[in-house]
């Protein structure tokens, strides 16, 4: 399993506790632990991995539920200290990557409920006899925390579109475009592995090997019944997914580095603004505007400030 690591935007980001390039490491850190935690799952193969592979998962989700809403702060703040100075598009952008980091925090508050009621404490202790209700309600969490995840990077390719072939874009666009799409296929792996989670599905019973009661830590999940049953193929599908939001969050980073890339030497040529730097650089060439929104500039343009440029209203990236 791994997290979302939220929205994907073209806007430098400036972040109240941190750097934008901060909060993307911390993203990456946090899919790497839960995508080694995606074997733990498989608990057939590696029965003492799978306590450790949940609690890791849930407390990754925890991590990420705040880092979310930092960032709709980040939004919010981004607005008040730019208000009147955006155009109605940006201000558009901006209210949607709230939206969008509303989905995602719901989505991860889904998988920590679900990794909750698949703690071995939990379904085979706290629920007792309801055990298997407990792990129906943990996979349907499951599911809809990939609903979330699917449904929240839908709605933030929508922001994205260009004109031409993706080669023919800068390269910052064409890390946006490639990461987004790698967390829509990793979002539909989760949500296609869902399913084989659900006690209706499963052909096998969990059971728990402890001298201890369940809640003790040494406690060890093992599967009886047929030697690869259906939670390891929705494990299998989760390691896929995995796959997919891992590669998206090394893009990410790397789409962030070049978004302050001479951010310093902006901040020094322009002076600060409320300690923050402007949060469209000025750019003196119409052919470096074009490129900044995403798609390739006419012949012919001429020297423009990029406050005068009228920005087009399709095919055009805007976020």
């Amino acid at each position: 399993m791994a997290t979302s690591g939220g929205i994907i935007t073209l806007r430098p980001r400036e972040f109240f506790l941190y750097g934008e390039l901060v909060h993307e490491i911390i993203h990456l850190v946090l899919g790497t632990a839960a995508y080694i935690a995606n074997f733990g799952f498989f608990y057939t193969l590696w029965p003492e991995g799978y306590v450790a592979g949940d609690t890791i998962y849930l407390i990754n989700n925890i991590i990420e539920v705040f880092l979310n809403l930092h960032s709709i702060h980040e939004s919010r703040e981004y607005l008040d200290h730019n208000h009147g100075k955006l155009k109605s598009y940006q201000v558009g952008n901006a209210m949607r990557e709230q939206r969008e980091n509303i989905i995602f925090t719901l989505a991860s508050l889904f998988f920590v409920a679900g990794a909750v009621l698949f703690e071995p404490a939990v379904f085979d202790g706290v629920c007792g006899e309801g055990k298997e209700d407990c792990l129906f309600m943990g996979g349907l969490f499951f599911a809809l925390g990939s609903v979330g995840f699917l449904f929240g990077f839908f709605t933030n390719s929508l922001s994205v579109s260009y004109q031409g072939a993706l080669e023919q874009q800068d390269l910052n666009t064409q890390l946006a475009v490639i990461a987004l799409g790698c967390n829509i296929f990793g979002s539909a792996m989760y949500l296609a592995g869902s399913p084989f989670y659900l006690p209706s599905v499963t052909q096998n019973g969990y059971e728990t090997s402890c001298a201890a009661p369940p809640s003790n830590a040494s406690c060890v999940v093992q599967c009886s019944g047929t030697e690869w049953p259906a939670e390891n193929t929705g494990t299998a599908f989760y390691v896929m997914g995995g796959t997919f939001f891992m590669t998206a969050k090394v893009f990410r980073v790397w789409l962030t580095v070049r978004k302050h890339e001479g951010e310093e030497e902006e901040r020094n040529r322009l002076g600060p603004i409320d300690g923050r730097v402007h949060a469209e650089p000025r750019v003196l060439v119409r052919q470096q505007t074009y490129q900044n929104i995403g798609i390739i500039a006419p012949t012919g343009t001429h020297d423009l400030h990029v406050s005068e440029a009228t920005p087009l209203s399709h095919g055009a990236l805007r976020h």
